[in-house]
C-alpha cells in the first residue's frame, strides 16, 4: 500500500515490523498490533482451526489478527480518501 517497511529481527522474542505511511497535516497516528497467540502448546489438537459456514474458528482467530485486518482496511480507506483527509 505504499508504506516504508522496516524489519527489526529479534534474537530472544518475536521480530518487529514498522510500516510508515506519508500523510498531510502534520498529525501522526499509531496503529499497534501483534501476530503471536497466547494459547498453550497442543491447543490445536483439541481445538483445530476450521472454516465453517464462511466463518473461521480456532485459537487466535478472534485475537489481534482481526485488529490487524481492520488496521489494513482503515489504511486503505485513508489512502482512497486522499492526502488531505482529516482524522
Amino acid at each position: 500500500m505504499g508504506g516504508k517497511v522496516t524489519f527489526y529481527p529479534e534474537k530472544e522474542a518475536g521480530n518487529h515490523l514498522k510500516a510508515e505511511f506519508a500523510g498531510a497535516g502534520g498529525k501522526h497516528v499509531l496503529l499497534l498490533g501483534h501476530f503471536d497467540t497466547v494459547w498453550p502448546m497442543g491447543t490445536l489438537a483439541n481445538m483445530p482451526f476450521r472454516i465453517q459456514d464462511g466463518r473461521a474458528y480456532g485459537p487466535g482467530v478472534y485475537d489481534m489478527k482481526a485488529g490487524i485486518a481492520m488496521m489494513i482496511f482503515a489504511l486503505r480507506a485513508l489512502k482512497e480518501a486522499g492526502p488531505h483527509t482529516v482524522l
